[in-house]
């Protein structure tokens, strides 16, 4: 083939993707299942699987795996070790959950699909509102330069989207799915702090003759008295003031000896 048809080929096909997208050589559910298939041959992610491997389990023709492969790698699905492929944790969890519900299994590649380019340019869109499909293609087109022969790979972006748990279709528009609020933290409740608490007291006598039936008279006197108030006293008083709590004194001491 001459340079000259390449480059006349080249302009029939248009401008090339600068994204890899999803092959339609094979439909969306075989694309699945060849994902489960590199989990499942791959010893729990643990040993590269080459693709003809891949076909073999899933009765398909190793060039149409083949095909699938660079929209896989591009995307983070799988990844090229020597001369197989590892794919992803969440590629692992989507086979183990496929074994328990395979209509909710594909939930499980969510992490890894809020991660890829054809994601970054959708989801804060249908953020803020619900979007025609044929809006949203036109969205990932211009994203990654694809011209009109690549629509139908274009939704198949949508597909993994939805299968995903990313997005739902809705009378024919997008709408974002997103995860269920686990609700504010319970806000932390001030600490009620209360007073140590008294010992008990006796309640007082009923009259000075009941308190000294009792064998004891207790009772306490607290005086303050600021000196600069002391300062204006006349001689007697202060000497009064000072001699009643000498007496006071002389008395506990007499009592205690």
């Amino acid at each position: 083939m001459s340079d000259n048809t390449a480059s006349a080929m080249a302009e029939a096909r248009g401008p090339q993707p600068t994204r890899k997208l999803p092959t339609t050589r094979a439909g969306f559910s075989k694309q699945m299942d060849a994902l489960r298939a590199y989990a499942l041959l791959s010893s729990n992610g643990s040993l590269p699987v080459r693709y003809p491997k891949v076909g073999e389990t899933i009765k398909m023709h190793e060039s149409n795996v083949s095909s699938m492969n660079p929209f896989f790698l591009d995307n983070g699905f799988i990844e090229k070790q020597g001369n197989g492929y590892i794919p992803h944790p969440a590629v692992l969890e989507f086979n183990r959950a496929y074994s328990w519900n395979p209509e909710t299994a594909a939930q499980k590649l969510a992490p890894l699909l809020r991660e890829t380019w054809f994601a970054q340019v959708l989801m804060h869109r249908l953020s803020f509102r619900a979007m025609p499909e044929d809006e949203a293609i036109e969205h990932l087109a211009s994203a990654c330069n694809a011209g009109p022969d690549a629509k139908l790979s274009l939704r198949l972006i949508i597909d993994y989207m939805e299968a995903g748990g990313l997005i739902r279709r809705e009378n024919g528009a997008l709408v974002a799915i997103h995860a269920a609020p686990t609700g504010p933290a319970e806000p932390e409740r001030p600490q009620v702090l209360q007073a140590p608490a008294q010992p008990a007291q006796s309640p007082p006598p009923a009259s000075m003759a009941d308190a000294m039936k009792a064998g004891a008279i207790n009772f306490q006197i607290s005086v303050s008295v600021d000196m600069a108030q002391i300062s204006t006293w006349p001689a007697d008083r202060i000497a009064s003031f000072f001699s009643g709590i000498a007496q006071v004194i002389a008395a506990q001491q007499k009592k205690d000896g």
